[in-house]
C-alpha cells in the first residue's frame, strides 16, 4: 500500500502545492499544508 500512495503523491503534489499556493499565496505555507495533508492521508485508516 505504501508504495502505492508514494506514486499517488507524486503524481499529485505538484498540483496540490500550486493550488494550495494560489489559495494561500505563500510557497512555503502551501508546501507545508500539503504535507499536512499528505501525513493525514497516509494515517487514516
Amino acid at each position: 500500500m505504501t508504495s502505492d500512495f508514494d506514486a499517488f503523491c507524486t503524481a499529485t503534489v505538484r498540483r496540490v502545492v500550486l493550488y494550495l499556493y494560489a489559495v494561500c499565496g505563500d510557497l512555503g505555507d502551501a508546501q507545508d499544508l500539503a504535507q499536512e495533508a499528505y501525513a493525514r492521508a497516509i494515517s487514516h485508516p
